[in-house]
Formats: structure tokens, C-alpha cells, sequence
């Protein structure tokens, strides 16, 4: 774990969490399915679990926000590929606020911190997006499981 990563996150949090919404609404219709309520609630445990996630290597806050995203998208039919980029989108804001704050000046430790942290952040955001996936896949087998059994 790298702590001035950890520092530079909860620093940075509530713009995090907003700006992952912003990008989520900018450029992603398929979030639409979702209430802006919805979007800021799930940015928020998002970010908190890829926190938790970076620190002690445990997902259980991103489970339960993936189980809970997972039950909304299933209900308003949107498929796991329109939603799944959302750690993907938190990764890429992290990495742009560290170029903001690390990319400037010739300072080859600056450099190499910045460069370790955004390798951290884009492996924390694809092990993130991977589990989303496992867990959106394991609900829809469950959900499917059921309504074979009802039928």
C-alpha cells in the first residue's frame, strides 16, 4: 500500500466521488438508468471501497455496492456492460487529479511516485471492474436459477 496514495485520496474524496458522477453523466447515457441520487450514492460507496480495497486488499464495501448496483441495473434491464466501466471511470478521474498534482516540474522522485500511483490506481480500478463483473454475472445466474424455478 502506498500511504501517499492513500493521503492523496481522502484528500481528494468528495471531488472524487463528484467528479466520477460528472464523468458518469457526461459521457455515459447508460447511467441514465440510474437517479442522480442513485449516481452520488454509488460514487460514494465506490470510492470508499476502492479505498478499502487499495489499503487492506478486502472488497467487502465494493460487494456490497457491486450486489446493490448489480439488483437496480437487472430490475431497469440494463446490461452489465453498460454499467460496468464505473471503477473504470473512478480510476481515470484518480489518475487525472494525480497528473494535476504530481505532473508538473523535473523532479525524477516526483516522477517515479507519480508514476507508481497511477500503476496502483489502474490495477485497483481493473480488479475492481473485475469483481463488479463476477458479482453482476452471479446475480443474474441466481436470478435466472429462480425464474426457471417459478416457471
Amino acid at each position: 500500500m502506498n500511504i501517499e496514495l492513500f493521503n492523496f485520496l481522502e484528500d481528494n474524496l468528495s471531488r472524487i466521488e463528484q467528479l466520477t458522477v460528472d464523468e458518469c453523466l457526461r459521457n455515459r447515457d447508460n447511467y441514465s438508468a440510474l437517479s442522480r441520487s442513485e449516481l452520488e450514492k454509488s460514487s460514494k460507496l465506490l470510492a470508499d471501497g476502492y479505498i478499502d480495497l487499495l489499503v487492506t486488499g478486502m472488497s467487502d464495501e465494493l460487494e456490497k455496492l457491486f450486489r446493490f448496483l448489480s439488483r437496480i441495473m437487472v430490475r431497469k434491464g440494463v446490461y452489465h456492460s453498460e454499467i460496468v466501466g464505473m471503477p473504470l471511470i473512478l480510476s481515470t478521474v484518480i489518475r487525472r487529479l494525480l497528473a494535476e498534482e504530481y505532473g508538473e516540474g523535473n523532479d525524477p522522485e516526483k516522477a517515479e511516485d507519480f508514476f507508481e500511483m497511477v500503476d496502483i490506481t489502474r490495477s485497483v480500478g481493473h480488479d475492481a471492474t473485475f469483481r463488479f463483473v463476477k458479482i453482476f454475472d452471479e446475480y443474474l445466474q441466481k436470478k435466472s436459477e429462480i425464474d426457471d424455478y417459478s416457471s
